[in-house]
């Protein structure tokens, strides 16, 4: 028996509107399965017939998981007549898997009973159905679930047509891993049922030229949704998600656009966000747009209100130039934001509506860690003005290590902290605060009241830009937990230290490198006062102090304090340019 040709057997006008119908590509002795959604089919009657396309056929099929085998090698066509019920390709193996070559019509005998899994694995089939399935009673398992799942070679799927889409409850990686998609279509689908479509994308697009997707103003979950990664790793030509509508309460977007990529040789995109509807009922946006290459983002009208996650929202988003919308962001029930912009290497501040605003500043109450929240922003394509962090509720921030560590901007003016409450800072909350930033040239902390439970100070402004006073002489500030200041103000501009009369250096153990720079830094007055505080408070002994290019006054209780009480009474070793 010798199998029909392609040519001959596909056609327009000759296919049944009825019927279901597949290619199949084997050898000689092959044998395909036609595995169900499991092996005893439940909630309908399974009875159909099928024509294998080698002149041969079955008819009134009831039983699960048929085979058929072919005597030459060829393509053939499958057509399956009446009630079919499901196909469930991950219970086939992997070499069972490659034989489907076409997904060529739905037909409309048959009633899916669930399309789970029902091209998954399928990486050789192509998609060539401009028809749509019935899904009016799925009744074994109302999913599509990892539905079209490495099916690497369909390019275009086009599902804008598919009916009653509000039947579906489950979308877990229904699309995942479709590496040579380069359009899929959604418009028209009703995810108001959908509980559950985290990863759906995931890795989905050309590898290439990334994917067009298209899924205008789908409505989410009445009851809540995780749409957690749902385009997590995807290849991006273009992604419209315009009109968005998240009825439902809880829903989550943590991780949506982690990781979105263009092509290998794609152009760059954008993401649109802006318009979004009901998003108060958004609760969580970690890792939001985390590592995306997108280079903006539009957030416009996102309502953040009871969003209590946005951990990692932006970090390694390193080619991100803004966000608009930004200054509309709302932290009332923020508890937890680490990393937030972290290695956001070109964003630029001073693009329209792309800094902080007035919801957001006054509203970090609950917030305790803002380590490395603008670590390394801007140091590729440095941005015009500085983040506005200048209303912020820092009341509760436990930890602010290396929190503008490398951050550069080239114009506007410092951050201003000025404000800040800065009292429930502990440990080494202030290592590498502002490390090696150029945008930091200035900071008023004169208001600053530092905790006794702050351990270290190391590298705060460690090759900073630096240059001014440092003024720690709030006298509800205490600095007798502090054992290091290492390099704390090493190879900066800075212009004085200032300290209040009974300021405490009880617990120091290192002083190394303190403050250095390449000319005369801190004025005499502000040297002597700290050689005095630490004759009076610091007992330990060993320390090397290193204040470069400062004099201490000679013939008084200055030298005293130096000479006598520290240096030969503790054994310090003391680097400064000398007396005066």
């Amino acid at each position: 028996m010798f199998p029909y040709p392609i040519s001959f057997i596909k056609s327009a006008s000759g296919l049944n509107p009825g019927a279901f119908i597949t290619e199949w590509t084997v050898g000689a002795g092959d044998t395909i399965i036609l595995p169900s959604f499991d092996a005893t089919p439940a909630g309908y009657t399974m009875d159909y017939d099928v024509d294998w396309g080698d002149g041969s056929s079955d008819s009134n099929v009831t039983t699960a998981d048929k085979t058929h085998t072919y005597g030459d090698a060829g393509t053939y066509q499958v057509v399956i007549t009446n009630q079919f019920g499901s196909l469930n390709m991950q219970r086939a193996s992997a070499t069972e898997k490659g034989y489907l070559t076409n997904m060529v019509q739905w037909g409309t005998d048959n009633i899916w009973s669930s399309l789970y899994r029902m091209f998954y694995g399928c990486s050789s089939m192509q998609y060539t159905a401009t028809d749509f399935p019935n899904l009016t009673n799925m009744v074994e398992r109302p999913e599509v679930r990892e539905m079209f799942y490495q099916c690497h070679s369909v390019v275009n799927l086009d599902l804008s047509n598919w009916t009653n889409t509000g039947n579906f409850d489950y979308a877990y990686q229904a699309f995942a891993y479709m590496e040579g998609l380069k359009t899929l279509n959604l418009t028209g689908w009703d995810m108001s049922n959908i509980t559950y479509a985290y990863n759906c994308c995931h890795y989905a697009g050309d590898l290439v030229d990334g994917c067009e997707f298209i899924m205008p103003n789908l409505e989410w979950g009445t009851g809540g949704s995780n749409v957690s990664q749902f385009f997590h790793s995807a290849k991006v030509k273009s992604i419209d998600v315009s009109g968005w509508n998240f009825t439902g309460a809880a829903t989550l977007l943590n991780a949506m656009f982690r990781r979105t990529l263009k092509g290998s040789a794609g152009a760059t995109f954008s993401i649109d966000a802006s318009g979004w509807q009901n998003s108060s009922n958004i609760t969580k946006m970690t890792d939001f747009v985390r590592d995306t290459e997108a280079t903006s983002v539009n957030i416009s009208g996102i309502d953040t209100q009871n969003v209590t996650d946005m951990n990692y929202a932006f970090y390694f988003a390193d080619e991100l130039t803004h966000v608009t919308g930004l200054d509309e962001l709302d932290a009332t029930s923020l508890t937890t934001a680490l990393i937030l912009f972290q290695y956001t290497r070109k964003y630029n501040w001073g693009t329209a509506n792309a800094n902080f605003g007035a919801n957001w500043g006054p509203n970090l109450g609950n917030i305790t860690n803002m380590q490395s929240w603008f670590d390394n922003t801007g140091t590729t394509t440095p941005g015009s003005v500085p983040p506005d962090v200048s209303n912020w509720d820092v009341s509760g921030v436990t930890i602010m290590q290396a929190m503008f560590k490398q951050a550069s901007w080239t114009g506007g003016t410092s951050i201003d902290v000025s404000s800040w409450d800065v009292s429930s800072v502990t440990g080494a909350g202030f290592v590498d605060w502002c490390r090696a930033s150029t945008g930091v040239t200035s900071l008023d902390t004169s208001n600053w009241q530092i905790s006794s439970s702050v351990t270290s100070m190391a590298q705060f402004a460690y090759q900073s830009a630096f240059a001014g006073d440092i003024d720690f002489s709030h006298a509800g500030g205490d600095l007798s937990g502090i054992t290091t200041w290492a390099n704390a103000f090493h190879t900066t501009g800075i212009t004085g230290f200032k300290l209040n009369g009974s300021s405490s250096f009880a617990a120091v153990t290192s002083m190394t490198n303190m403050i250095t720079g390449a000319s005369t830094l801190v004025p005499t007055a502000d040297y002597d006062a700290l050689l005095l505080r630490l004759a009076a408070t610091a007992t330990n002994t060993g320390v090397t102090l290193t204040v470069t290019n400062s004099n201490y006054t000679l013939g008084g209780a200055v030298e005293f304090a130096r000479d006598t009480t520290l240096k030969a009474g503790r054994t310090w070793t003391i680097n400064d340019d000398g007396g005066v």
